[in-house]
């Protein structure tokens, strides 16, 4: 198979990426539908407390400073709406690509791949740690990757690494890399000026950090012990401590490898890995972000929540978030470099996700995937077709999930229904109201009221009593059809508790019906 000379007609290669950059932004605007309604608006609220007084430290999240602060100054700009409340992570994503663009030649690579992933896809409009902690990675390993810049690339590094350390905690997951690279350096007595300032910088930041938790709490490290608190026994289906042995086993064996293959992760994390065999088998030298990409990705497989005993974090694929831009940049970094056999080895991964998860009946990302191993496959056989060939279906096969999410979004989505209606009925403030609806509404509905003292109170319809809506002076009851099915796969089922008796049909759009109680 031909390889590119990526240092000829790399601007020809940078003007089409730039045209799949932008239809990926298209796809990106038409596939919000809304929030989850539970941590990210959990988030936006706290924005809004540091605006309007009354903010506290209660929750593990409510020191996650570094994610909502920023998003308050695009709420006391815009006021509190969708777009103010994804600015930030949004912002934080297309940050990670120009960095990728502006600083390596293989960048463009890179960014194909991971404008790709659909967790990025998805979780770049939806406020989340995990977004923007990957800008804050990529930055540390970026000045990592430069050392030889001395005091500038140490004092970025520390900048980046606080950053990441104020928006969530599982930066922590690239200490080994780091205590790697700082004993490697000091036995080879260079770079040492990256490592004082790294060492000045960040201890100054950390001491001023925890003075303040030692003046507002009465010690450095409440924090920690905050985490340490939360995450208990009693943390139920997200613990795996007060479970049987066998629970744990399988989070630190195969269940990671699982959770990959499922969240349509598997392109990038298994390539990376093949990249980074196939340059240890070569002799070449592994690159930081192949050092940094194997220390996160271990720590997130075995490494504990609590120091009290042993407990792995909880397996949700936006937990690896940062892990994604690492993994592009090693697959960026060699991508041209693989020779048949990785990409052969490539392939037979992919092929083997397809059998797993098509055995689990998604035979729709079993599709993508056995497409995707079948064009590697190609390109070991076929010795005319181009590296150039076989990356453009890649990135052609890896668009399919995100645009058929923006086409779900856009016939099957209730969001802007939702806020259609709650607008129309509920604009003017009436305190005295009650809307009922679903688990989701009832703990972040009141977003859609600007977290307002006048909105009307929520409920859910499935802990809510009579007695509780007889003070109210009107009973409303929100209907989401799509977020009833939801919850019905959860075995909540709100069909069953609605009587349809009970109440009034007032308007429907779409998928959402507003209903008024029947005196």
């Amino acid at each position: 198979m031909k390889r590119l000379d990526v240092s000829a007609g790399l601007s020809r290669e940078k003007t089409v990426s730039v045209g799949i950059l932008l239809f990926w932004l298209l796809l990106l605007w038409a596939s919000f539908d809304g929030f989850y309604f539970y941590d990210d608006v959990y988030y936006l609220r706290k924005a809004v407390e540091l605006l309007r007084g009354g903010w506290q430290l209660r929750h593990v999240m409510d020191h996650r400073l570094g994610l909502y602060a920023p998003v308050s100054l695009f709420v006391a700009w815009g006021g509190v709406n969708e777009w103010t409340a994804v600015a930030y992570p949004g912002l934080c994503v297309l940050l990670v690509l120009i960095l990728f663009w502006r600083f390596y030649d293989w960048g463009w690579v890179a960014t194909l791949f991971l404008i790709t992933d659909y967790y990025v896809f998805h979780f770049a409009v939806k406020l989340y740690p995990d977004t923007v902690l990957m800008l804050w990675v990529v930055a540390a390993c970026m000045a990592l990757d430069k050392r030889h810049c001395g005091r500038v690339a140490g004092l970025w590094a520390a900048l980046a690494l606080f950053a990441a350390f104020l928006t969530k905690e599982t930066v922590i997951w690239m200490m080994p890399a780091l205590l790697l690279f700082f004993i490697q350096d000091m036995r080879r007595k260079q770079y040492l000026a990256f490592w004082q300032m790294l060492g000045f910088a960040g201890g100054l930041l950390l001491v001023l950090y925890f003075a303040c938790y030692a003046w507002a709490f009465g010690h450095p490290l409440y924090r920690f012990w905050h985490i340490q608190a939360e995450h208990s026994p009693n943390y139920g289906a997200f613990s795996y401590y007060d479970k049987p042995w066998i629970y744990t086993l399988r989070r630190i064996t195969y269940q990671p490898l699982l959770m990959f293959v499922g969240a349509d992760m598997w392109v990038g994390f298994s390539g990376a890995m093949v990249a980074l065999i196939a340059s240890w088998r070569s002799g070449r030298r592994l690159s930081v972000w192949g050092v940094v990409f194997l220390s996160m990705l271990g720590m997130f497989w075995f490494f504990t929540t609590s120091f009290r005993y042993y407990n792995p974090i909880t397996l949700h694929a936006r937990m690896v978030l940062p892990l994604v831009p690492l993994a592009a940049a090693v697959i960026g970094r060699n991508f041209f470099s693989l020779n048949k056999k990785a990409l052969a080895v490539w392939g037979c991964l992919l092929w083997a996700a397809s059998l797993w998860v098509s055995y689990q009946g998604n035979h729709a990302l079993a599709a993508v995937y056995f497409l995707k191993g079948a064009v590697l496959w190609g390109g070991t056989f076929f010795r005319t077709v181009p590296y150039r060939a076989v990356l453009s279906v890649l990135i052609a096969l890896s668009f399919i999930h995100p645009a058929y999410a923006a086409y779900k979004a856009r016939t099957q989505g209730s969001y802007w229904d939702e806020k259609y209606l709650l607008h129309k009925y509920f604009s003017k403030g009436k305190q005295e109201d009650c809307l009922v609806s679903d688990n989701r509404l009832a703990t972040g509905g009141d977003f859609y009221f600007a977290f307002r003292k006048d909105a009307p109170a929520l409920y859910d319809l499935m802990l809510v009593d009579d007695t509780t809506l007889q003070a109210c002076r009107s009973v409303w009851l929100l209907k989401n059809k799509s977020s009833w099915n939801e919850f019905r796969l959860l075995g909540r089922d709100y069909e069953a508790v609605f009587n349809s008796g009970a109440w009034e049909p007032v308007e429907c759009r779409g998928n959402v019906c507003l209903y008024r109680k029947r005196r």
